[in-house]
């Protein structure tokens, strides 16, 4: 669904992949780190897994933001209820350190940035490093 590429890409070689996967009978959504030496991908690593997917609102996508965090944007999997728990990562604008641990400045205690999406398709930052989801 999305691939970032590190912001200090030229020393460490880091590509991001969003993709949607089936587990145990379910869809789900996970985030992929692999190394790139120019000919193919190797060294992968999952940086956040486990987050809900669907058929329908499973939206998502990866950017890096000012800050040098990962954001991930999920959709609701077919269950808005989920987007307004904020222990859920259905529905949700997710901000996590490059190597999939949670910053301390979250505002919850998981990866949750922000939340309430049916199904964010977009990222982007403006001059003013505010960030919009479409």
């Amino acid at each position: 669904m999305g691939i970032a590429i590190h912001p200090n890409f030229d020393n460490n070689k880091f590509i991001y992949l969003y993709l949607t996967t089936r587990q145990n009978d379910q869809i789900v959504n996970r985030v992929d780190r692999y190394k790139f030496d120019g000919q193919i991908l190797s060294v992968r690593t999952e940086i956040i897994g486990k987050l809900p997917g669907a058929n329908y609102h499973n939206g998502g996508r990866i950017a890096f933001g000012p800050d040098g965090m990962l954001y991930i944007t999920t959709g609701d999997a077919e269950n808005n209820s989920l987007a307004q728990d904020i222990n859920s990562l259905a529905g949700k604008i997710l901000r996590i350190k490059d190597n999939g641990s949670i910053p301390e400045d979250n505002p919850f205690t998981n990866a949750v940035y922000s939340y309430g999406h049916r199904n964010p398709q977009g990222l982007a930052w403006d001059d003013q490093n505010r960030l919009w989801t479409t």
